[in-house]
Parts: structure tokens; C-alpha cells; sequence
């Protein structure tokens, strides 16, 4: 349907890599004039390239450099699907990143006698039904927007962050906070320490110490400087059985 409109973008690209600075980069090269980017199968454990994606989809100039030429600038205009069974590791917590991410469950499978070996054949023959159909979705987005999300979408959507979220199932297991730790104080490299342990016996990378002070920030814990190091307040480890 979409022609030259449509491409297809290597995961690699989307996917943390030690890519050269200054080097080539054909394939966000390739995406000048895009209007739907499509990458698949992610492999188990890799992890986004979350800065790159953010700068891809929030439609600001960005630069890019073919094989052989000179760098180029471009504001991205298209719309990135990654498909695949793997959900990409996302490490970041906050909403930069997640107010763009939109999990789209495809849970149906279709059994030998189900299926179609002419459907694309008939799809091809309702090209112009299906072009009229895309226009009108597209007018329908210009009058109310994309306000509503499928309540699936959202739901799996939820899920996915709540599971990329180290830190508070952390939390949620071996801490406690609020009214439970009321007037008691960690010092971080005991949180630290119980977080690493947690990560490894749940066979988890754990973030840094530094990372981690931050997203506790992030939670409203307030850190105060000591002597022998920060400690945090109104939180406290729970008791190891």
C-alpha cells in the first residue's frame, strides 16, 4: 500500500550498539521521506537504543550520513513499528521514554485449515477500498486525535513498563516506605547492597549506584549527605527470613 513510503529498518539500529561517532549511518540515511518504518525480530535481552528512538519518533532534526557522502540533516515524518516475540529491554523509567512506547498484543494464531494462502492476493485486489479506508481513518485523526488507547493496548502497555521497572519490584519486595518506615533512614550502600543481591538472585543486571540514587529520587525519597555517605529517608530494608 504504501510503496516507497514503507521501509524496513535493521533492529540493530534500534537496539543498543556500539556505533563509531562520526560514522556511517545508511540506515537512518535510508529513512529520508519515510513515512512508515518497520523493524522485527528483536532477540531475547536486547536492550532499546532509548535515545535514538526518542529522537526518531519526536519529529525533530536529526542527522544522519550515507555509506559514501556527507552527513545530512532531516526531521523524521514516519511512524516506527518494531514487531517480534521479544519485548526490547527499556531501562529507562520515566516518561520521555514511555509516553511513546505502545505494546499492540497480536495473540490470535490461525491453525492450518484457518488459513488463507490467497489473502494477499485478494488484499491486492481491494487496494483502492483499503486506500479509501486509511484516508478516512486519517481524516477521523485530524478531527479528534489519538486520545483514546485501546484499553488492551493500555493494559499490555502497563504490564511491559511494570515489568521493565527493576527498581520497583524491588522495592515492592524487599523495602518499606511511607507510613511502615516512617522516621527511619538507609544509608544508600546498604540499598545498594540489598538491590544487587536481589538482582543476581533473580538473575537480573542491576543498574549502577548511581542510577539507582537517582530513581529513588525520581520516587520522591530524599537523600541527606553524611559522613560515611548518603542515606536515604523514610525507608527502610525489610527483614530477611
Amino acid at each position: 500500500m504504501l510503496g516507497d513510503y514503507g521501509r524496513s529498518v535493521p533492529v540493530e539500529s534500534l537496539c543498543e550498539s556500539k556505533r563509531q561517532a562520526g560514522g556511517a549511518t545508511p540506515d537512518l540515511a535510508d529513512l529520508i521521506g519515510c513515512r512508515l518504518a518497520m523493524s522485527s525480530e528483536t532477540e531475547d535481552g536486547q536492550a532499546l537504543a532509548e535515545s535514538l528512538v526518542k529522537s526518531l519518533v519526536a519529529g525533530d532534526t536529526i542527522s544522519a550520513r550515507p555509506l559514501y557522502g556527507r552527513p545530512v540533516q532531516f526531521a523524521p515524518a514516519f511512524k516506527l513499528l518494531m514487531l517480534g516475540n521479544h519485548r526490547p529491554v527499556i531501562r529507562g523509567t520515566d516518561n520521555g521514554i514511555w509516553r511513546r512506547i505502545r505494546l499492540v498484543p497480536f495473540s490470535r494464531t490461525f491453525g492450518p485449515d484457518e488459513r488463507d494462502p490467497a489473502l494477499l492476493d485478494k488484499l491486492k485486489a481491494e487496494a483502492e477500498h483499503i486506500a479509501a479506508w486509511m484516508l478516512d481513518g486519517c481524516i477521523e485523526w485530524q478531527r479528534r486525535g489519538l486520545a483514546d488507547v485501546p484499553g488492551v493496548v493500555a493494559a499490555q502497555t502497563k504490564d511491559y513498563r511494570e515489568e521493565q521497572d527493576l527498581v520497583g519490584q524491588w522495592l515492592a519486595e524487599r523495602v518499606d516506605s511511607g507510613a511502615a518506615a516512617a522516621g527511619c533512614k538507609c544509608p544508600s550502600k546498604l540499598l545498594y547492597g540489598d538491590y544487587c543481591e536481589w538482582a543476581e538472585a533473580n538473575g537480573l543486571r542491576p543498574c549502577s549506584a548511581i542510577a539507582l540514587g537517582r530513581r529513588l529520587r525520581e520516587r520522591g525519597f530524599v537523600s541527606e549527605r553524611k559522613a560515611s555517605g548518603p542515606e536515604f529517608q523514610g525507608i527502610a530494608l525489610k527483614p530477611k527470613h
